[in-house]
C-alpha cells in the first residue's frame, strides 16, 4: 500500500473528562499527558459470569471484588502456532504446555521511543539493544494526591515536581469509599477508622495485571 491515504483515527484516542464527557484527542494532547483526560476504559474490566456471559464493569464493582464475576480471560493465554496464527487457549492446553503453541509475548518487550510512543519489539531488536528504545515503564512511578487517589506518572510530571502529587508510600493500603472510588492511604488514616473508607486486599489469581483483583478486608484476611 502506498500510504497516500491514512486512517483518520491514527494517533488519536478516546478519552473522558472528570465529568464523564467523552471525546477524541491526539495522543500528544497536554490534557491527556497531564492526566486531566483519561482513557474511556480507565477503571473498567471485562468480566464473565457463571453462565459465560461477558460484559464490562467498573473494577470496583462489588460483584467483581467478591469473585462472583471473573476477569473474562482468567486462566487463558494468547498464543501463536508455527504458521503465526494468533488465538487464545486455556493455560492447561497440552499444545501450550508441550511448546507446540507459544505465548505471543515470548521474546518480546514493551518499549517507548523518544516521542513517548509505546509498542512491542523483539528483545534482540537493535534499537532496544542500543538504548534508542527503552522499556515502556522507565521513569514512571505510582503517585498519590492529598486524598490518596492513585496516578501512574512520569517523574517529570508538573504535578509531581510542584508537590501536588507524591510518590506512593510502600506501607500504604488500598481502600474504597461508598461511591466505589479507590484510594491508597495510610493504615492509620482517620477515614479507615470511621469506616468512611473500607480497606481492600490484593488477590493474585495468576500472572499478569488481568489476574489481579481486590476484595474487602475482613478480620480473617487482613494483611
Amino acid at each position: 500500500m502506498s500510504g497516500e491515504l491514512e486512517y483518520i483515527h491514527k494517533g488519536k484516542l478516546c478519552v473522558k473528562d472528570k465529568d464523564g464527557n467523552t471525546l477524541q484527542v491526539s495522543k500528544d494532547d497536554p490534557r491527556y499527558l497531564s492526566g486531566e483526560l483519561i482513557p474511556i476504559v480507565s477503571g473498567k474490566v471485562c468480566v464473565r459470569d457463571k453462565d459465560g456471559n461477558t460484559f464490562q464493569i467498573d473494577k470496583d464493582d462489588p460483584r467483581y471484588l467478591s469473585g462472583e464475576l471473573e476477569y473474562m480471560h482468567k486462566g487463558t493465554v494468547l498464543v501463536k502456532d508455527k504458521d503465526g496464527n494468533l488465538f487464545r487457549v486455556d493455560k492447561n492446553d497440552p499444545r501450550y504446555i508441550n511448546g507446540e503453541l507459544e505465548s505471543t509475548f515470548k521474546g518480546k518487550v514493551c518499549v517507548r521511543d523518544k516521542d513517548g510512543n509505546t509498542f512491542q519489539v523483539d528483545k534482540d531488536d537493535p534499537r532496544y539493544l542500543s538504548g534508542e528504545l527503552i522499556p515502556a515503564g522507565t521513569g514512571k512511578i505510582w503517585a498519590i494526591d492529598s486524598d490518596g487517589k492513585l496516578y501512574s506518572i512520569y517523574k517529570n510530571d508538573e504535578r509531581y515536581l510542584r508537590g501536588e502529587l507524591i510518590e506512593r508510600p510502600k506501607d500504604f493500603v488500598y481502600a474504597i469509599d461508598e461511591n466505589k472510588k479507590k484510594y491508597y492511604v495510610s493504615p492509620k488514616d482517620e477515614r479507615l477508622l470511621t469506616k468512611q473508607l473500607i480497606k481492600l486486599i490484593r488477590v493474585y489469581k495468576g500472572i499478569g495485571r488481568g489476574n489481579i483483583t481486590y476484595k474487602y478486608a475482613t478480620e480473617d484476611n487482613l494483611e
